[in-house]
């Protein structure tokens, strides 16, 4: 079964805002898919510096718009 998520409408907070909600369930295969679609969105949005530094602090505070 192959899903297709358009996350293009949402800008950095909306995603910032998703990851946060994810972060909360449980981990399931389903949540880590879900965790992938945002992180490849937080990467087209953020700048790559503050996509980085959260990658290894996990504080959603550092990631900045392009």
């Amino acid at each position: 079964m192959e899903v297709k998520v358009n996350l293009s409408k949402y800008g950095l907070e909306e995603i910032k805002e998703l990851w946060q909600e994810i972060e909360k369930r449980s981990i399931t295969k389903e949540a880590i898919m879900v965790r992938g679609w945002l992180m490849d969105r937080m990467e087209e949005l953020a700048s790559p510096e503050s996509f980085e530094k959260w990658l290894n602090t996990d504080n959603l505070e550092d990631l900045k718009n392009k």
